[in-house]
Parts: structure tokens; C-alpha cells; sequence
């Protein structure tokens, strides 16, 4: 996967807030009884990667430096997975989940603020447009949004499992093709200048599509459903293959009929977690 073997002074940040928020993440798996708590996570997850889809790969309002990757562009996306997609909803989770009020989430919103304006400083994390302040106004909605999908959770809303259903998948989905792509198996393009800047901009947008379909169908029963999701998933791949958007390896084409059959596994999966009495 093209790591650093090395420890620097750009990663070590990254990697002290990964062991502190992974101890979150333990007490958040093991102290808890709600029902549904690894699913919430997945979803502000999810959220978490739409709001960086956004902000970072179409807007370009910052990027991260944390030198664990050699080539910058995967080495500013697993960045950007740490410190939004990670530890910013595990917290979240954490808040909900263990009914923390609005001194907690204030105390949050400060710690985060605070490592932002250090991460700045160390020169791992750079803005464009993007300000410090807005991160503090953005926290407190994820921290509302989390709470809301919580009560949703534990009212039995079937749409917002339904939400939740989509974005656990898109988060499994985007996540594999990341992987892929750093292995250098599957790479989106278009245009003249084929670029990992422009991968990451197609690449969500077809595991949104993808999710969408394999939410509406994971919620019927039997083969055939399936079986057409499958069908549907080569027949996408062979329009942005045969019109030049994506590229792939011949071992890599092979290994993507595991991968679409996995995902229709983790989309069933994930349906009868939320479904099931």
C-alpha cells in the first residue's frame, strides 16, 4: 500500500489521536447496551464522508500532510478518514450514546478546535479557504444530528434506518474503493489528465450510486434480487469502462465480482441489523 515505514513528527499527531479516540471507541463498544450503536457510528461516519466529499475533494477548502502514504493525493484522503471520519464520529457517537449534555459537547468542540489550530501550526494540516471557525460551528450540528439519529434509532423510524441503511453502506463501499486505489487497482479519470484528484471526485459518486441500488434491493429476500443487483453492478461497470471513466487491472476485474458480491452480502447484513426484531 505504499506506507512510510518510518514514524515522523507529521504522523505521530494523527497517531496519538487515533490510540485516544480508539480507547473511545472500546468504552463506546463494550460500556454501552443500546441496541443499535454500531450502526449509528457507521452512519455519522457516512455523514462524515458527504461532508468531506464536499468540502475537501470538490471544494479544496484544506489538506492534510500526515506522511503515512507516499503519493500526496491517498496520503491527504487517509488524513482526511482519520481526523473527519473517525475521530470526529466517534465522538459524536460517543456524546449520544452515553447522553452527554452540552458541557460535554462544548468540551469537545474545544478539544477539536484546539487540535486544529495545533495541527496548523505543525504545518500537518493546511487551509485554503476553509477557517478554524468553522469547524466550530459545524461540530455542534454533528453532535445535534448524531442526537437525532439516536432517538430516530430508538423510536423505530424506518425512514431514518432507512438513511442510516445507505449510509452504512456507501461507507463500506468508498472505503474498499479507497483501498483499491491505493493499491493501484481501479482508478476513475476523465478529460486529457488522468489524476488522483479527479479519481476522488468520481469515485464517491459511483459508491453513491451503487449504495442506492444495493439499499432498495437488500431489503427483499431470495435470489433474484441478488442476482439483478449483481447484474446491475456489471452492467455500470462495463458504461464507465466501455466510455473510458474507469481504469482497471485484468486481475482486478476479476477481483471486482468478489467485490460486488460482498457488498450485496454487507447490504443484507446491515438491512437485517436494523430490521431485525
Amino acid at each position: 500500500m505504499f506506507i512510510k515505514r518510518k514514524i515522523n513528527s507529521h504522523s505521530t499527531p494523527f497517531l496519538l489521536l487515533l490510540c485516544i479516540h480508539s480507547i473511545m471507541l472500546y468504552l463506546l463498544l463494550t460500556k454501552s447496551k443500546m441496541k443499535h450503536k454500531k450502526m449509528l457510528l457507521i452512519a455519522n461516519i457516512g455523514l462524515a464522508y458527504l461532508f468531506e466529499y464536499v468540502v475537501l475533494n470538490l471544494l479544496r477548502g484544506y489538506r492534510y500532510r500526515p506522511k503515512l502514504l507516499k503519493k500526496p493525493p491517498f496520503d491527504n484522503m487517509l488524513g482526511a478518514i482519520l481526523s473527519q471520519a473517525i475521530y470526529v464520529p466517534i465522538t459524536a457517537t460517543f456524546l449520544s450514546v452515553f447522553k452527554k449534555n452540552w458541557y460535554w459537547k462544548a468540551f469537545f468542540i474545544t478539544y477539536f478546535s484546539m487540535i486544529e489550530h495545533f495541527f496548523i501550526h505543525l504545518k500537518v494540516y493546511t487551509v485554503n479557504w476553509w477557517k478554524p471557525i468553522y469547524t466550530i460551528f459545524f461540530l455542534p450540528i454533528a453532535f445535534f444530528i448524531s442526537d437525532g439519529l439516536k432517538k430516530a434509532l430508538e423510536k423505530d423510524n424506518d425512514l431514518v434506518k432507512k438513511c442510516i441503511h445507505y449510509l452504512a453502506i456507501l461507507v463500506v463501499h468508498v472505503t474498499c474503493l479507497y483501498i483499491k486505489a491505493v493499491n493501484k487497482k481501479v482508478k476513475f479519470k476523465y478529460g486529457f489528465f488522468h489524476t488522483y484528484k479527479k479519481h476522488f471526485l468520481l469515485a464517491p459518486i459511483y459508491s453513491m450510486f451503487q449504495a442506492a441500488l444495493l439499499t432498495i434491493t437488500s431489503a427483499k429476500q431470495g435470489f433474484y434480487p441478488k442476482a439483478a443487483m449483481l447484474c446491475a453492478s456489471f452492467v455500470t461497470d462495463a458504461i464507465i469502462y466501455h466510455y473510458g471513466f474507469v481504469k482497471l487491472k485484468l486481475k482486478s476485474k476479476l477481483q471486482r465480482i468478489f467485490f460486488h458480491c460482498m457488498m450485496i452480502f454487507f447490504s443484507r447484513s446491515f438491512y437485517l441489523s436494523l430490521w431485525r426484531n
